[in-house]
């Protein structure tokens, strides 16, 4: 009878040291974050509702978010005179669509690089280059 004990103890897993409880993701779903219902104010937000009329609120922010955009830009593209075109570009577009932006869904960088990612998706979407080969230029028979 004892080795039918010890047998049955080993057939159950024995959770180690370093895994998770096995309702884990369970708990974790049911788990709720009570906050005060307001989110905190993005300064930048409300830098940007003033520069709608504001023409010094919208140099600062230039001078703020310009050097990031650029980096992020050129960092994506590798190449100086394109990021400065691009930079160029998500800059009209924000002043175009300042009276769209919404503070209460997020926070103005998000909204600002959400742009300059747009602007360099377009400019890649329209630049899409295709190589038409003729058949016989990219025959080898001998090729696998």
């Amino acid at each position: 009878m004892p080795c039918a004990m010890l047998r049955q103890r080993t057939k159950e897993p024995q959770p180690s040291r370093h895994s998770k409880p096995r309702n884990w993701k369970r708990s974790r779903m049911k788990m709720k974050v009570i906050t005060s219902g307001k989110k905190p104010t993005d300064p930048w937000g409300q830098l940007a509702l003033k520069a709608i009329h504001d023409e010094q609120a919208f140099t600062e922010l230039y001078a703020y978010f310009f050097p990031r955009v650029y980096q992020y830009l050129l960092k994506k593209t590798q190449d100086s005179h394109l990021a400065d075109e691009l930079v160029e570009t998500a800059f009209i577009r924000m002043y175009q669509h300042l009276s769209q932006y919404d503070p209460e869904k997020g926070a103005f960088s998000t909204w600002l690089f959400r742009i300059a990612t747009n602007v360099l998706s377009k400019h890649y979407g329209s630049k899409a280059v295709t190589m038409q080969l003729p058949w016989e230029e990219n025959f080898d028979p001998a090729a696998p």
